[in-house]
């Protein structure tokens, strides 16, 4: 999948992107700010990748995170970034 995915970023086949991570997300808060970013709602999906890096805190505080999360927590990274950077 993260190959898939970084295949549809470097084509910029953003829609294609958009659906391969409403499949592949593990948190609805990360599905739902790619869907404000696709609609041009930007405020709002960066409210919603900072609800969703707040939930993987609390959801996180004693374990570590799994390794299959790096992808989205990456994409998170990247998103925020670009927001506010």
């Amino acid at each position: 999948m993260d190959a898939l995915s970084n295949l549809y970023t470097q084509l910029c086949e953003e829609d294609m992107w958009a659906g391969l991570w409403q499949k592949q997300a593990r948190y609805r808060e990360t599905a739902t700010a790619i869907a404000y970013e696709q609609q041009g709602f930007f405020e709002q999906a960066l409210g919603a990748y900072e609800l969703a890096m707040n939930k993987v805190r609390q959801d996180y505080c004693t374990v570590p995170i799994p390794v299959a999360m790096n992808s989205e927590i990456m994409l998170w990274d990247r998103h925020w970034t670009r927001f506010v950077g």
